[in-house]
């Protein structure tokens, strides 16, 4: 039997302390809506056994899931990471006074993202070769957010309660957005795959 966590925080070798069978436990982390996002991330911990992990791969496939496998558990996986040192740039590059909110999803929107659901980032990152890649880095490295703390911006927000959308206001003012057009958006695009679930036959 495997025991499957979709926790999208905590340490696996932390969930594996509290079972008498740690080698049957594992993460597998889904992200929502599920049943439109396709990937999942798998993490083992020191005593995930093998065969622990092939059944749960085998399983997910049937389910027609794109995974993603960690080898060790590290805070926030891969996606929450990924969305973490977005949200530091770009409240930094805020802050800074560079450009706004609504400019830089615009800029995710139709460079980052319709680049990256057609060629993986790290396929660009070859494709582009390290010589150049190598040139960009050294340029803009040393100006990143570095930062570990909370940004000024965000404890700003929470000391006055404008924090994100359930509040009303955020980094948008969402009294003046359509819910309807942002729920709408939040669903695209459809995950087509749902079509093909099925459950596998249990024995």
């Amino acid at each position: 039997m495997v025991i499957a966590s979709c926790t999208s925080s905590i340490d696996a070798e932390i969930l594996a302390g509290l079972v008498s069978h740690p080698e049957r436990l594992l993460i597998a982390h889904p992200f929502q809506p599920v049943h439109m996002l396709p990937l999942v991330e798998v993490v083992r911990h020191e005593k995930t056994a093998e065969d622990t992990v092939t059944r749960t791969l085998a399983l997910l496939e049937t389910l027609h899931r794109q995974v993603v496998v960690l080898n060790r558990s590290v805070p926030g996986f891969l996606v929450n990471r990924f969305a973490q040192a977005l949200f530091r740039e770009s409240i930094y590059l805020i802050e800074q006074g560079v450009t706004t909110a609504a400019d830089i999803d615009r800029a995710v929107k139709y460079a980052v993202g319709m680049r990256y659901a057609s060629i993986g980032l790290l396929e660009y990152f070859d494709a582009v070769g390290y010589e150049l890649e190598s040139a960009i880095a050294k340029n803009v490295y040393p100006d990143l957010c570095g930062t570990r703390e909370l940004q000024q911006l965000v404890l700003d927000g929470l000391a006055t309660g404008k924090t994100g959308q359930a509040a009303g206001q955020g980094l948008y003012d969402w009294s003046q957005k359509d819910a309807d057009d942002f729920r709408r958006r939040k669903q695209s695009p459809y995950f087509a795959g749902v079509k093909e679930w099925a459950m596998p036959d249990v024995k």
